[in-house]
């Protein structure tokens, strides 16, 4: 892992002179080294590199959003939806962001809050089974197993192979 890792920074040490000279930014190389971090698994580093580019960049969304999904990794979820918020608060209508905070609210515990979003979602792209499946599985923690019953069958009846709303029918 750690060859990997360093062959990864060395590769890219090695790129930093081109990138400069085909008008990369400092910021864009930074982020691209928080997510080799990232894929390295070595999430303290990768912190270190969003957290430089927010310094410099603070209204940086790609570099917010890899922040905040290390902090969720890290199981550090109040900063991570504080991170998720501030993107939320540049461009309210991301999607993928508010899946993310969503999915951050239900390993907090916070079903409620990842109930609204779900549900805010789910209005806006009901065609979407992952998000219905996703909202299923908040219902079913909230309780409200039948209603959660509801959302899987229907899931179902579109598409009768999908396995994760089999296994949550179960």
């Amino acid at each position: 892992m750690k060859r990997i890792l360093f062959g990864m920074i060395g590769f890219l040490a090695i790129l930093t002179p081109l990138f400069a000279k085909e008008g990369v930014s400092r910021n864009e190389l930074q982020e691209l080294i928080g997510d080799s971090y990232v894929m390295t698994q070595d999430h303290d580093s990768a912190l270190k590199e969003y957290q430089d580019v927010l310094k410099t960049d603070p209204a940086n969304k790609r570099a917010r959003i890899g922040l905040a999904d290390v902090l969720s990794w890290q199981k550090k979820y109040d900063e991570a939806v504080t991170e998720y918020k501030k993107v939320l608060d540049a461009a309210p209508e991301y999607i993928a962001v508010q899946k993310k905070l969503a999915d951050v609210y239900v390993w907090k515990k916070d079903y409620s809050g990842a109930l609204a979003l779900y549900e805010g979602l789910i209005s806006r792209y009901s065609g979407d089974p992952k998000m219905t499946i996703s909202l299923a599985g908040t219902i079913s923690r909230l309780g409200k197993l039948e209603e959660a019953k509801t959302l899987l069958r229907g899931v179902l009846r579109k598409d009768p192979d999908n396995t994760d709303a089999q296994v949550l029918l179960a």
